[in-house]
């Protein structure tokens, strides 16, 4: 079952804009996926999903790690060439100026499907922490459920 919220979803706000992501519209272009929680606006803005860490497929000093690419290619399908929505917390940035933020797509809160499918860990970063307890939430059912990484398997 995927995690559905309500999002207003506006044809008109689908229209490509050149502008930062820092503005005031909520839809945006996904250029390229990096990796599990990471991916590339249409205008060269990195994001970073906030609350939320998958295992590293691209760190410059860590080898990759299992359930890495499972998360990276679940957010491919799920976002790369399409418009998603972006929601923000308190910090917009982090301190490799990635934009921040808690991110939609028809309707799936996608911080918290990569959660629940075992695919991420909550991960709390103060002062960003609007969904900490429904991610930490989702990690203990995905724990008790053995679901993705918790499951004891082994997965590049």
């Amino acid at each position: 079952m995927i995690i559905a919220v309500s999002c207003n979803n506006h044809k008109a706000d689908n229209k490509r804009d050149s502008k930062s992501a820092s503005n005031k519209k909520t839809n945006y272009f996904v250029k390229r996926v990096i990796d599990g929680d990471t991916f590339v606006l249409e205008d060269d803005t990195r994001v970073r999903f906030i609350g939320i860490d998958t295992p590293e497929t691209k760190h410059p000093r860590k080898p990759k790690q299992p359930y890495g690419q499972a998360a990276s290619d679940f957010t491919r399908k799920m976002v790369e060439g399409k418009y998603v929505k972006l929601t923000f917390d308190k910090d917009r940035y982090d301190r490799y100026k990635r934009l921040l933020a808690y991110v939609y797509i028809d309707g799936v809160f996608l911080n918290a499907e990569l959660v629940k499918r075992g695919l991420a860990r909550a991960t709390e970063y103060k002062p960003n922490v609007k969904f900490s307890k429904l991610f930490k939430k989702l990690e203990n059912k995905a724990k008790a459920d053995k679901v993705g990484m918790w499951s004891g398997r082994y997965m590049k």
